[in-house]
């Protein structure tokens, strides 16, 4: 009876899943999404399709400690697409750990890139409690974040969550990080970023839902020049859903992913030219991609050295 109950509760996680996601996400990631410079590449769609890693490459690297991805492929004649992950996990002692985890993303739609340091501290009954620091050339721009988590990649169920403090030397600090000569930009409402995934590896439909949101902020660029001194606001949502099954030896799945961001600017001068001049930016996509898994067993003999595949 419980099976059952269990088999019926995971089709209508399922069913809720292939519904819109709504998440939200990094100032970095969302500063630079423009999903209308996608329309520079008449065939974008295949494209696409045709530099994206294999889907099993992300399970096999959610699973491993350690390990590196590579995605490379042409858009435009003077467009390339890059998509570089690299991550490794080492001991600190008898049970924490350090991360190194390296993200290099360049694509019509998004430019972005971070460098992620991170120690974990596992803690009984409470799952595992983590810090993560992400230095950057510009020390207003370093972001530091509290880690949770609980099971493992290898636990049928893993939950994490994230708070991430946006740059965090911009007002908390006693003063923005600005170099000689150079230009302040303060916040007037700092913005934070929660994220929350969650991965269900048990038994019946697979699934894994994330989703990140950045809190809505307000940064004062205060130039030299009056004619550009201004106020952009900027908030973002991510959220990325990934249902699947396996029939004997075929593997159903559904992926879903929609980015959204919201960026205006408004000039703090009275000029006629002076005003606000939003600017909204949202794809969904989804794929449902299908395999089969193909196994041949071999059986060696000494006949002249050659094998010879096992009788059917």
């Amino acid at each position: 009876m419980r099976g059952r109950q269990g088999r019926h509760a995971a089709w209508l996680l399922l069913g809720c899943l292939l519904l819109p996601a709504r998440a939200r996400a990094s100032y970095e990631e969302f500063s630079t999404l423009n999903v209308g410079a996608t329309e520079g590449d008449d065939e974008y769609m295949f494209d696409q399709e045709l530099s994206r890693s294999p889907t099993w490459w992300h399970d096999e690297y959610n699973l491993t400690s350690n390990a590196f991805r590579s995605s490379m492929g042409c858009f435009t004649a003077g467009v390339w697409h890059i998509d570089n992950n690299l991550k490794f996990t080492v001991p600190l002692g008898d049970t924490a750990r350090f991360t190194f985890d390296y993200l290099e993303y360049s694509d019509m739609e998004a430019a972005y890139g971070w460098t992620r340091l991170e120690a974990r501290f596992p803690i009984a009954s409470t799952g595992v409690w983590g810090f993560r620091y992400t230095p950057n050339f510009e020390k207003s721009r370093q972001d530091f974040a509290l880690l949770w988590e609980h099971g493992n990649v290898r636990s049928p169920l893993q939950v994490q969550g994230v708070f991430t403090l946006e740059d965090f030397f911009n007002n908390f600090w006693a003063q923005r990080q600005v170099r000689v000569g150079g230009q302040p930009e303060p916040y007037i409402r700092h913005p934070y970023e929660p994220a929350l995934s969650v991965t269900w590896r048990g038994s019946g439909p697979k699934f894994s839902v994330n989703g990140k949101w950045l809190t809505p902020s307000a940064k004062q660029f205060e130039t030299t020049d009056p004619s550009l001194r201004r106020i952009e606001k900027l908030w973002g949502a991510k959220g990325n859903a990934d249902v699947s099954q396996r029939v004997g030896r075929t593997r159903w799945s559904r992926r879903r992913r929609t980015p959204t961001g919201t960026r205006s600017r408004a000039t703090t001068t009275s000029s006629p030219a002076a005003g606000a001049s939003p600017g909204r930016s949202r794809r969904t996509s989804a794929r449902t991609p299908t395999w089969r898994s193909v196994t041949t067993t071999w059986i060696a003999r000494r006949c002249g050295g050659r094998r010879s595949p096992a009788p059917r």
